[in-house]
């Protein structure tokens, strides 16, 4: 896993811009970050540079939700993201974190508007619960570029190039970074 590429005017991976969002109406899904994985540097740093903006999430009122892979129904979320007892876990089995109807009460019952997704991997739990957010359920959403991976640097531009141009999903899809996604 490598760290994001910083977008340039050569590139395809979308220009991000800053987000300041209402905390009362936005949420947060971590996408499968659970204790599985390689303790590689790179990921030991994203996940803490992850599990320093949930905090900050946290200290603001964010709901937050995590999923992990139905093949692993016996991980947790990894460590390094500070998982609360009240923050629910669930194991859809598609990439898409929408199937099984768990997320979608979860948003529901805490009057969402705005969705940050944030997780593994860019081009298959990320993409694909982005746009069923945008299209199906009309949630604005909010992608960090560098909160969202996969190790391959082509499959993280590749996704997040795709999220840009999906019809009727770039005007529900932003693109921001960590530092820039804060919340009133």
């Amino acid at each position: 896993m490598t760290e994001a590429p910083t977008p340039t005017s050569a590139s395809r991976i979308p220009v991000p811009t800053g987000a300041t969002l209402p905390a009362a109406t936005t949420a947060a899904l971590v996408l499968d970050l659970t204790s599985h994985g390689p303790a590689a540097p790179e990921r030991v740093s994203y996940l803490e540079r992850v599990g320093n903006w949930l905090d900050y999430a946290r200290e603001k009122g964010l709901p937050i939700c995590y999923t992990g892979i139905s093949l692993r129904m016996t991980e947790d979320a990894d460590p390094l993201l500070r998982r609360r007892s009240d923050e629910p876990l669930w194991y859809p089995a598609a990439y898409d974190k929408f199937y099984g109807g768990e997320i979608v009460e979860f948003l529901t019952n805490h009057k969402t508007e705005n969705i940050v997704i944030l997780g593994s991997a860019t081009n298959n739990c990320v993409m694909y619960t982005a746009t069923t957010a945008a299209r199906h359920h009309a949630y604005e959403i909010y992608v960090p570029i560098d909160g969202s991976y996969v190790e391959d640097p082509y499959r993280h531009e590749y996704a997040l190039y795709q999220l840009s141009i999906l019809p009727s999903a770039p005007k529900k899809v932003q693109f921001t970074t960590l530092d820039t996604t804060t919340f009133i």
